[in-house]
């Protein structure tokens, strides 16, 4: 390295984006590792902005050039530091880029970090440190009387405001207002997060990007919830808590008055089945559930049943919409999980991938039972009255059944 003289200058830029560091960890976990001189380098620089004297830092810091050179060392060993350099004639310009120390979980799963550590504060200091920041206190086994969020800030403050940075705020009522899951987005924010980029396992990421789309979070909130439902001594693939990333994607629907509001297309010469289809690939199934009964949050078992649809069975959302407009219809506004789940696997078999697709699969079935015509679903935003058939009410259904019930439901609509 280049040795840092009096005559010299100095910058320091922050790479993470905020200067918020955690100063326990810091304490705890880097400064054995980097010892004093070190630690004291890099709470120093962490003040510093503008160009300023390299004189003036090691006087403050009662250091000389060469243990300067030793103290900055550490830093940029365990990548707190980057040190770069530019020569202007006799005068240098250093650049110091500062990074925040990892987390307590990131720094455990680095085995050349936590295992170095191990080796300098011996077995028993190890111990300690390992117990206070890697062992997670338990839920009581107790009655919850926490409040909710909504139930304590339900005031109906403007729309828009809820809108501001999420990915529905420039959307018009008439455009397409489904999410794009932009996968470099969230990985920029886990990067921030201080999260390895090689933590997550393909499959995980597409499970991720699915959950995202179902429930319209944006890349940053999911970040966010992916980085507290990390298991990261679990092995690769398993390092999500998949129950409890669910858990927070669901808790995150929107209140009543921040739904988007259904319209049709409206396209030129439309008829009203092109504009329920338009309906169906527009929606995630979660907004469909919620026009469904009036913007109010759908409940837990029926977003787990979306999401079984979804990610374990691989249906698109404009065929899990179709679905789950034939079932309400069919069952009085009643989801049946295994009647749903059932037919989803027919249409994932089928290679069904849009609303047209599911909707052209129950007409030809229909075809092949019936020839008597009625009406073909309903739109999304409005509920026709059903009533059940008891006979067909099982909880195991037969391929025969549902091609019963499909027929039943879907008579020769030519339209």
């Amino acid at each position: 390295m280049k040795a840092l003289s009096k005559a010299d200058y100095y910058q320091v830029r922050w790479m993470n984006g905020s200067h918020l560091v955690d100063e326990d960890a810091l304490r705890d976990l880097y400064l054995p590792l980097i010892r004093p001189s070190a630690y004291a380098l890099y709470q120093t620089l962490r003040g510093d902005e503008g160009t300023l004297s390299a004189g003036h830092l090691l006087l403050r810091l009662d250091l000389t050039s060469g243990e300067f050179t030793k103290a900055i060392a550490p830093l940029e060993a365990v990548g707190l530091v980057r040190t770069f350099v530019e020569t202007q004639g006799e005068v240098q310009l250093f650049v110091f880029c500062l990074y925040s120390p990892k987390t307590a979980k990131e720094f455990f799963d680095d085995y050349l970090l936590q295992g170095t550590l191990h080796g300098i504060v011996g077995d028993d200091a190890f111990l300690m440190l390992s117990t206070r920041y890697k062992n997670l206190s338990e839920v009581p086994d107790a009655e919850e009387i926490s409040q909710s969020f909504p139930k304590v800030f339900n005031q109906p403050f403007p729309h828009k405001y809820y809108l501001q940075g999420s990915p529905l705020e420039n959307v018009s009522g008439t455009a397409d207002a489904r999410l794009s899951f932009d996968r470099g987005a969230f990985l920029a924010k886990t990067r921030d997060l201080q999260m390895r980029e090689d933590l997550l396992s393909e499959h995980e990421m597409e499970a991720i990007e699915k959950l995202a789309t179902l429930y319209t979070i944006n890349e940053s909130l999911m970040a966010e919830y992916v980085f507290d439902s990390l298991v990261p001594n679990a092995l690769p693939g398993n390092r999500i808590d998949f129950q409890a990333l669910s858990s927070k994607c669901r808790l995150a629907m929107p209140f009543k008055y921040l739904k988007e509001e259904g319209k049709s297309s409206n396209l030129p010469g439309g008829t009203p089945k092109l504009d329920l289809i338009q309906e169906f690939d527009r929606m995630s199934p979660s907004q469909y559930l919620c026009g469904r009964q009036g913007g109010h949050k759908p409940a837990k078992a029926d977003l787990r049943l979306i999401e079984r649809l979804s990610i374990q069975l691989g249906l698109p959302d404009p065929c899990i919409n179709v679905l789950l407009s034939y079932v309400l219809d069919k069952y009085d506004n009643v989801l049946d999980k295994d009647l749903t789940e059932k037919i989803g696997a027919s249409l994932v078999r089928e290679g069904c991938r849009s609303a047209k697709d599911a909707m052209d699969y129950l007409y030809r079935n229909q075809r092949k039972n019936q020839k008597q015509k009625t009406k073909g679903l309903s739109s999304p935003l409005k509920k026709e009255d059903k009533k059940i058939d008891p006979s067909e009410d099982e909880e195991e259904v037969s391929e025969e059944q549902i091609k019963r019930m499909i027929a039943d439901y879907y008579k020769g609509d030519n339209s």
